[in-house]
């Protein structure tokens, strides 16, 4: 382990990849001030073996700031940071986004115990990915964050993937 997290292993569960044909073992990390979405992701191909590992800590830190750090196979490989206030608070064009599907997105993830603030470190940690491969990188690099499930309930039901 990287972080000074406690693994969480009654909350751990895998999830398939049949683009990639990998299996995506996702175990929580507890730790204090640790948001949802900190755990490792131990990623095994269908043979069950082996490829990597990613561990990932998103927290709040004293200055008011959003923190996303991430090792891969041991070795640092992203530090993020947004400032949570940007993510809170009232919007100044709150009437807009009142009728927009973005809003009843992002308090849907919100429910779902993903905080808004986390949710610009996830655009952020996952941009390249996105913007690199046509958007079919971002499904992996959620999927990695261990969340795509929430993602996809919220999105559905929200209206934003039209099923």
């Amino acid at each position: 382990m990287n972080s000074e997290g406690e693994l969480n292993f009654e909350e751990a569960f895998v999830t398939i990849d049949n683009e990639n044909q990998q299996y995506l073992v996702r175990i929580p990390l507890k730790g204090k001030n640790f948001e949802l979405l900190s755990g490792v992701t131990i990623v095994y191909d269908n043979d069950y073996t082996y490829e990597s590992k990613v561990e990932t800590i998103v927290y709040k830190n004293n200055n008011g700031q959003g923190i996303l750090i991430t090792w891969i196979n041991d070795k640092l490989a992203q530090e993020e940071s947004v400032e949570i206030a940007d993510y809170e608070g009232t919007s100044t064009d709150e009437l807009q986004l009142a009728k927009s599907n973005f809003k009843c997105m992002t308090n849907c993830l919100s429910d779902q115990g993903l905080p808004t603030w986390a949710l610009g470190l996830i655009s952020v940690a996952c941009a390249a990915a996105c913007v690199g491969t046509a958007g079919l990188g971002c499904v992996a690099c959620i999927q990695g964050l261990g969340y795509y499930g929430i993602f996809v309930y919220c999105g559905n039901s929200c209206g934003l993937t039209g099923k």
